[in-house]
């Protein structure tokens, strides 16, 4: 006992231990260094308010330290954990023309369905246009830092969920409901925010579906994503337009409306999936 105690404490043979340990074991060792590497971060959003130097030292290590030092700890975890060669390959990532192509199709698929739900807004008046009068200069920089920093958050977010989360969930069980109902649910309980939490459990049932249909690759998940956040949160922060609570008190986010509309789209894919392994085990 005593012997095998001492290989756990051995730091060149606590990769292959913790790796040979259950899902939640693994997770919260995972979860102990991110939590270091967001300390940081953490302490100067504390210390400091939005228009202070501490703050601004946040942003910074969010875009020069954190992003990058999270693609590292995916990559080593994978790769010096479970022994594999191609870590980001293992999470559906490759780097060709065909990712590209789903990511393009990912994005404007997005785009198109984001435009239809707030033209429906813009008809019930609950959302009005703003325009580019107000537009300056060091607003549109401080825009344009924010959705380079959205664009590094919704990589770094699908490669974590979909890609690290869902290896690590489908390798235990093999069961892909399992997967993408656990990354769901993670997905919307570390946004921390309990009033976007059922339009982010279903927008997260949603690229789990895409990652199955599409062959466990992320690609079109990913531009999925960021065309939301592009066109959802971007034109908000700009100030493109604005937000006239209607009768039911709710907001474009977390209506009810959304909800639906990303469950329909869940429930294509399904079938979609299902129409596709049918065809595959009949050829």
């Amino acid at each position: 006992m005593g012997a095998k105690y001492v290989n756990c404490l051995n730091f060149q043979q606590m990769p292959k231990y913790i790796g040979k340990q259950n899902l939640p074991i693994r997770l919260g060792c995972f979860l102990a260094l991110v939590i270091l590497l967001l300390l940081p971060k953490v302490i100067w959003n504390l210390i400091g308010n939005s228009a202070s130097y501490w703050y601004d030292m946040g942003r910074a290590y969010s875009f020069v330290i954190l992003y990058p030092a999270s693609l590292f700890l995916l990559y080593f975890w994978v790769s010096v954990v479970h022994k594999e060669a191609e870590p980001f390959k293992i999470f559906g990532l490759e780097f060709n023309f065909n990712t590209f192509k789903e990511w393009l199709l990912g994005f404007f698929l997005g785009a198109f369905g984001v435009t239809l739900y707030m033209l429906y807004f813009f008809s019930l008046k609950e959302v009005h246009w703003s325009g580019l009068a107000h537009m300056s200069l060091s607003l549109l920089l401080m825009e344009t830092s924010w959705f380079a920093g959205a664009v590094g958050l919704v990589l770094i977010e699908e490669l974590f969920f979909r890609g690290f989360l869902f290896y690590e969930a489908y390798k235990d069980h093999r069961k892909g409901w399992f997967a993408i109902l656990l990354t769901s649910i993670l997905f919307a309980i570390l946004h921390f925010n309990i009033h976007f939490f059922l339009p982010l459990f279903v927008m997260g049932l949603l690229l789990g579906q895409a990652k199955f249909y599409f062959d466990l690759r992320i690609a079109f998940g990913i531009g999925l994503h960021a065309s939301w956040i592009f066109l959802f949160w971007g034109s908000a922060m700009a100030h493109l337009w604005t937000w006239q609570a209607g009768s039911n008190g709710s907001n474009p986010f977390n209506n009810i409306l959304l909800v639906l509309l990303l469950a329909q789209w869940c429930l294509f894919l399904l079938f979609q999936c299902i129409k596709k392994r049918t065809l595959r085990k009949k050829n």
